[in-house]
């Protein structure tokens, strides 16, 4: 009658159907996916002033086909991204950047400082399409130069 019951699959892979791997699972039950969408840089150079495109120039790492282009992440297929920045601010007074998607600012941090060098960080989850860019932008005061302190990435969460 063409009715099916299964209870369980045992598998420790699962492919498209001309092989490529697309998930593993091992033995604890962890699943991975084989290739992961995401993109890291950091900035590493002299401080940056307002009105600039924080560069991603340092430890950067890509998979997936997430390039970077411009100082951009660039967006390989659509999806649901996280999107994080952390930045250290460079003076004292109004320091802020912001989350920039095809150079429209989607999200901003904004600090008062009453002593420099103090953190920002901001996170979003956002519907990407392929082909959008991911920029992050001083819009305010400074952004410091030091890259321990100024990291940017794009993950595929789904």
């Amino acid at each position: 009658n063409g009715d099916c019951t299964m209870s369980k699959i045992n598998v420790n892979t699962i492919a498209d159907a001309s092989g490529t791997s697309a998930l593993t699972i091992d033995t604890n039950g962890v699943i991975s996916p084989s290739n992961p969408v995401y993109g890291y840089a950091e900035y590493q150079g002299t401080n940056i002033t307002s009105s600039s495109i924080i560069p991603l120039n340092h430890n950067i790492f890509t998979s997936g086909g997430v390039t970077v282009d411009s100082n951009q992440f660039v967006i390989p297929v659509t999806g649901i991204y996280l999107i994080t920045g952390h930045h250290l601010g460079g003076t004292t007074g109004n320091d802020g950047f912001s989350i920039d998607v095809n150079n429209n600012e989607i999200c901003r941090a904004y600090q008062k400082l009453s002593t420099a060098n103090s953190e920002t960080s901001l996170t979003i989850i956002r519907l990407l399409s392929a082909t959008d860019t991911v920029r992050f932008y001083c819009w305010g005061g400074e952004i410091h130069g030091n890259s321990d302190y100024n990291h940017m990435s794009v993950s595929k969460l789904g």
